[in-house]
């Protein structure tokens, strides 16, 4: 028998199990109201905490690199004399979506954004949107629109406007651009509790950077169009004039295609819009897990209860 016993699958012990699992019914029941009042509790806060909860819109937008590229004559042979000289020809598609990209997210740029007039209380101090007035609402604590004022607060009595560097990690939350390299597309969205914020920050940051590529572009080209001109008459090798000739044209090119262009860099596919229906929050379902939450706590509660004073009741 004490062999029969030890086999572990001795219907004994399956017995045991029922009888164990169905104490633990008969104590759940018996407690019942007590896991009401945890269901209860877990399921108003958790409408309580969805119905605070700040609606945020989503504006989205779909961009790919702009084609500017001539029919010029080939330059391979100068890639050399370039790499030489310290002058990059890379103008693939490939590393301007890689510029784009860190352009964007960068806190230099971000440095440049703030400086019109509204993207840092928007970023920094919009609480909520008033949909009658199509106005952001500001924390007052911070932030007095009326006069557009930071106001002072105990962390920063004396220069209450946030930094840059303080901006960037919020903008960061509120912007999001990815790149699907195969196709060359590049999907940008904005998120923000006005929706009109939302769509005129993410043209804003289209726009901008755009610009920003653009400006470094026309002044990279036009400083090597001046170096390479100075070169000419010092070589005297007919080749060399050649490929700094060519290296010239191209710089060139560069420059009438940064000024002509109204798309530079940037093409949009899909321009940004101003949505009309909210992206988060999604109230049912936090009232939803709030709800799961109460149940599994209560549940975990009332067995844990149990077993310690069964364990207390032995040791007494």
């Amino acid at each position: 028998m004490s062999e029969i016993n030890k086999n572990p699958f001795n219907p004994k012990l399956d017995e045991i199990d029922q009888i164990e699992f169905i104490e633990i019914l008969n104590s759940l029941y018996q407690k019942k109201i007590q896991i009401a009042l945890f269901i209860i509790f877990f399921l108003s806060v958790s409408i309580i905490y969805a119905i605070k909860q700040v609606d945020i819109y989503k504006s989205e937008a779909v961009l790919t690199i702009a084609d500017n590229q001539l029919n010029a004559p080939q330059i391979s042979g100068s890639a050399g004399i370039a790499s030489m000289m310290g002058l990059s020809l890379s103008n693939n598609s490939q590393n301007k979506s890689e510029v784009l990209m860190q352009t964007i997210r960068s806190r230099e740029f971000l440095k440049h954004l703030i400086e019109f007039e509204a993207v840092l209380p928007g970023l920094m101090a919009a609480t909520g949107y008033d949909r009658g007035t199509e106005q952001i609402i500001y924390d007052s604590e911070i932030y007095d629109s009326s006069i557009n004022t930071w106001l002072p607060t105990k962390n920063k009595p004396s220069d209450p406007k946030p930094s840059y560097l303080e901006a960037h990690t919020v903008y960061l939350k509120h912007v999001s651009i990815s790149h699907v390299e195969s196709k060359n597309l590049f999907f940008m969205s904005v998120e923000h509790p006005s929706p009109i914020f939302a769509k005129n920050f993410l043209d804003l940051i289209i726009n901008e950077a755009d610009e920003m590529l653009r400006a470094k572009d026309l002044q990279e080209s036009s400083d090597a169009i001046s170096f390479l001109t100075s070169e000419i008459p010092k070589s005297s090798l007919v080749s060399m004039k050649d490929a700094i000739n060519q290296l010239v044209q191209s710089k060139l090119e560069t420059q009438m295609m940064a000024r002509i262009s109204s798309e530079y860099i940037v093409k949009i596919i899909e321009p940004p819009f101003i949505p009309e229906f909210k992206s988060a929050p999604n109230r049912m379902m936090i009232v939803f897990i709030g709800t799961i939450f109460g149940i599994l706590i209560s549940i975990i509660f009332v067995i844990s209860n149990d077993f310690l004073s069964r364990v207390f009741k032995k040791n007494i």
